[in-house]
């Protein structure tokens, strides 16, 4: 099962295996689809990604994704997923899609999307200045992960920081969905998003945890190139509730923003 794709639009290669493997109706995870921090639970990337890739089915290939909101009804297992797409809406000028991932029958997490029609550029007014893109990927400081455990952060994806100080980060997305699936831009996008809390937060994490409730992407063009920067920022408030936000830039300047809705406690 592959998505709908627009012809040069896709990402040209991917390093490693795919995410998930499909075995009936179901969706079997490979072991770098999971988090670093539990081997038997999925990153939060992982199964957006696969909603990502699930719900573009039908959808006219020339329309582009303008935002992707998937809620984390609980940890999700490593185990076979069921994808359930339901059209809201399919119109002239825009498409929405509800998805409902299960896990042996209970709902993990669910997935609303918004695909718009392409128009001929129109003319209007000089909006604010564009965000300039951080230094190229190539210039950063590569995270490595030299742990033996496989996980979505240290084999699926490959981060780079501007700097040793920096709140912003270059994310590579190395693997393909599915078998023989076209890597697409939005994909991209998606997976540099979940890093939002890890690359914003100055919370120290030996004294502070964090559930990621939801993830938010709004994007107003498609990226391109293979990377995707986020300048990313988490601000918590008194009760414990809190969000990371983030801008996604491309090497020709800004994309879109993300949003996560987090729940912090002490450690």
């Amino acid at each position: 099962m592959t998505s709908a794709v627009t012809a040069g639009s896709t990402v040209e290669s991917a390093d490693g295996g795919p995410l998930f493997v499909p075995r009936g109706v179901e969706f079997v995870p490979a072991p770098h689809a999971t988090g670093p921090w539990d081997a038997g639970r999925l990153h939060g990337a992982a199964v957006a990604l696969l909603v990502t890739h699930y719900a573009r089915r039908g959808i006219d290939a020339r329309r582009a994704l303008a935002r992707l909101t998937v809620d984390f009804l609980r940890p999700v297992p490593a185990e076979p997923l069921r994808v359930a797409v339901s059209p809201l809406r399919t119109g002239r000028s825009f498409d929405v899609v509800d998805a409902l991932v299960t896990a042996d029958g209970t709902a993990v997490a669910r997935g609303s999307l918004v695909y718009l029609r392409a128009t001929r550029p129109p003319t209007l007014p000089d909006g604010p200045p564009d965000d300039p893109p951080p230094p190229p990927p190539h210039a950063g400081i590569r995270l490595r992960d030299t742990g033996g455990t496989v996980s979505f952060n240290r084999d699926a994806v490959e981060l780079r920081l501007v700097d040793d100080a920096s709140d912003t980060a270059w994310v590579r997305l190395r693997c393909p969905v599915l078998p023989d699936a076209a890597v697409l831009p939005e994909q991209l996008a998606v997976a540099a998003a979940e890093f939002c809390y890890g690359t914003g937060s100055s919370l120290p994490p030996d004294l502070y945890s964090c559930v990621n409730v939801d993830l938010s992407v709004h994007l107003h063009r498609p990226p391109t190139g293979r990377w995707i920067a986020l300048r990313a920022v988490t601000r918590t408030g008194p009760t414990g509730g809190g969000a990371a936000h983030a801008a996604l830039l491309d090497e020709a300047g800004r994309i879109g923003s993300a949003v996560q809705t987090l729940l912090v406690s002490e450690a």
